[in-house]
């Protein structure tokens, strides 16, 4: 019979817009006891107020993986519109080399309008995002 194993994680977003010493101490902690994954999110406008702060994703999970020992972290999800493939990729092995292996990539299609708009960053119709999806994954 084969064992089941079971995984907790831990999802901290930045909600509060900005990175802070309870987010870094929620992973530190996490990580301390054991926790396999950590999680933050992938929004450019701050989902409680979008005239509020919010920082980059990627950047804080960067800092975040840096600081710790074990834990393997993550976006629930990388908008796939945001950023052209390549260059996630490239994000990523970075991040993956500087915490040891311990990077995680999630992706999804993209949908927050607001987002698109004030960044200037298309959103096409969510057919040709799939398709899009699909590429990037692939890369």
């Amino acid at each position: 019979m084969t064992e089941k194993q079971v995984r907790v994680g831990i999802k901290v977003a930045q909600m509060t817009g900005l990175y802070n010493e309870g987010m870094r101490d929620a992973w530190l902690e996490a990580d301390r006891l054991g926790f396999d994954t950590g999680w933050l999110h992938d929004h450019l406008l701050n989902q409680n107020d979008l005239s509020a702060p919010e920082e980059e994703g990627w950047t804080i999970l960067t800092a975040l993986l840096a600081l710790t020992k074990q834990i393997r972290g993550g976006l629930l999800v990388t908008s796939n519109t945001f950023r052209a493939p390549g260059l996630l990729a490239k994000m990523a092995t970075t991040i993956d080399r500087i915490s040891n292996g311990r990077c995680l990539v999630g992706l999804g299609a993209g949908w927050m309008e607001a987002e698109h708009e004030q960044y200037g960053i298309p959103l096409p119709p969510l057919k040709d995002r799939v398709r899009m999806l699909d590429e990037a994954c692939q890369v």
